[in-house]
């Protein structure tokens, strides 16, 4: 063989073993740099979106409320201090509420002040659940500052949002009490 035939097939010639691993090496670094900056972004992502639908669900009950003082149907509660409720499955079954019945559960809750109604809200969606940012805890809810004194409706951020937790999440917020066959109930405390 003379030495232009082998220059010939030297330049055709693929890459090594160790030059194929040491761009799978290099490829395999740059993928997971790149999964650990997009996993946490997702995340917040879908935290962000729970919050949304979370104020979507608090528009959507007085929407519900406000079409029944205006055209006969469950009225927003008439007394300062009084409170009525009504769960998600109801605002989409009613057509109020746009949202995957199987996806979304709980409840909406409106109380009477002395000159304005306060929202508080609980939502889940199996992988998350709102919370209060004021109480810390599940059992707050989250739309007000306070249920016991509300002084103002807040909207509901990423703040509000934390990881699902079956513990802390009481079948009750997920269904209202159902009085006498009504889709919400009402009390002077719930």
């Amino acid at each position: 063989m003379d030495i232009k035939t082998n220059k010939e097939l030297n330049a055709f010639r693929g890459f090594t073993l160790i030059e194929l691993l040491a761009v799978i090496v290099v490829l395999a670094i740059i993928i997971l740099i790149a999964v650990q900056a997009v996993l946490p972004q997702m995340d917040k992502a879908r935290r962000s979106a729970l919050a949304i639908e979370a104020n979507q669900a608090i528009q959507s009950a007085q929407s519900y409320f406000t079409a029944g003082d205006l055209m006969g149907g469950d009225t927003l509660p008439a007394q300062v201090g009084s409170w009525k409720c009504i769960s998600i499955h109801d605002l989409i079954d009613q057509g109020f509420y746009d949202a995957d019945k199987n996806e979304y559960y709980g409840t909406v809750y409106v109380k009477k002040g002395s000159n304005n109604y306060f929202y508080r809200v609980y939502l889940h969606n199996d992988e998350y659940m709102i919370i209060s940012r004021k109480g810390g805890t599940a059992g707050e809810g989250a739309g007000v500052d306070s249920w016991s004194s509300p002084n103002e409706n807040i909207n509901i951020n990423l703040d509000d949002v934390e990881n699902y937790d079956n513990v802390k999440w009481k079948s009750s917020y997920g269904e209202c009490e159902q009085a006498s066959g009504s889709s919400t109930t009402s009390g002077s405390n719930p």
